[in-house]
């Protein structure tokens, strides 16, 4: 028993190092980005099953574009390249470009797939709109695996932070809180579909 907990926490200190290095790397490129869906909720040891993906939303303005912006989200397309101490490969049979693009990152000896989902902005931003974009996630998408994001708070006095936060209603269950149903994430490439059950909120029976 002890021997499994260990496992445990030694994979999920892994999956914790590659999510803060994914948000400080984007943090360096100027996006503005946070981490949400099944891979969060598993962090916070809301689900029984681990992830296959990491999803980033990131909000693009062409106005911000670097070259290394422009080779990330496959402006310049580029196979595989390394940016920072990341290596990335690209997965572009389950892509959409201009939508989303699906990777497959290298962080030290670890692998982790990760898809970056993109989301339209009128003006350019930056990190300091991170908290913003996490509360524009939880307002656009009503579902309860979006209830627990993971995000860089920059912080004017001993540096940035990367926090784990949660909806104000994730956990209060009855009419009003946040819908468990419709967490299914549809593709058309059956490697990447994934079952993995539901702890919370109590009354909610269904595998998402």
């Amino acid at each position: 028993m002890l021997r499994g907990s260990v496992s445990f926490h030694l994979v999920l200190s892994v999956l914790k190092n590659i999510a803060e290095a994914l948000l400080w790397f984007f943090n360096k490129l100027g996006l503005c980005c946070t981490i949400a869906g099944d891979f969060a909720m598993y962090i916070r040891g809301k689900l029984v099953s681990r992830p296959v993906s990491i999803s980033v939303y990131i909000a693009c303005n062409p106005q911000k574009w670097s070259l290394d912006i422009s080779v990330l989200l496959q402006m310049q397309h580029t196979p595989a390249f390394c940016l920072d101490n990341l290596d990335f490969l690209f997965i572009p049979e389950c892509s959409i470009p201009g939508k989303m693009l699906h990777y497959v990152i290298r962080y030290g000896v670890e692998l982790k797939a990760v898809r970056i989902v993109y989301i339209d902005i009128v003006k350019p931003c930056g990190p300091r709109s991170n908290v913003h974009l996490t509360q524009f996630i939880w307002s656009t998408f009503e579902y309860y695996c979006a209830n627990y994001p993971i995000v860089q708070q920059p912080s004017y006095t001993s540096g940035n932070k990367i926090v784990y936060v949660r909806q104000y209603q994730a956990e209060i269950g009855g009419e009003h809180s946040r819908l468990c149903g419709q967490c299914v994430c549809i593709t058309k490439n059956p490697r990447t579909y994934y079952n993995f059950g539901c702890k919370k909120p109590q009354t909610c029976a269904c595998v998402l």
